[in-house]
């Protein structure tokens, strides 16, 4: 595992890793990827886990507020709907778009 030149950004470099994600439908593209079928057949507490993880690597929970995620990935985004929809909650989505900037400093 290394550690990013921003300090919070973590890699893992494992084939075996790669093969195992793969074969379990974890791949594509920010424009490409969708939520494997079977997280949707998965117990809620591990449904939960993949969530949370989800956020945290591509969202952030606002201090008593709403949690904001962002994709380019209209069925990523669906699909995160459904799943939490099985915790009673109605999620929204919205377009927003953003100019490119340089994230320097």
């Amino acid at each position: 595992m290394s550690v990013r030149k921003n300090k919070i950004d973590r890699s893992v470099s494992s084939p075996l890793l790669i093969k195992i994600m793969k074969k379990l439908g974890f791949n594509g593209t920010a424009k490409t990827k969708i939520i494997p079928p079977f997280i949707y057949d998965l117990p809620l507490e591990f449904q939960s886990a993949f969530l949370r993880g989800f956020i945290i690597g591509d969202g952030h929970v606002e201090k008593n507020g709403p949690v904001d995620i962002s994709s380019v990935n209209e069925l990523l985004i669906d699909g995160l709907q459904d799943l939490l929809l099985n915790f009673g909650i109605v999620a929204y989505k919205r377009k927003q778009s953003f100019k490119k900037t340089n994230f320097i400093n």
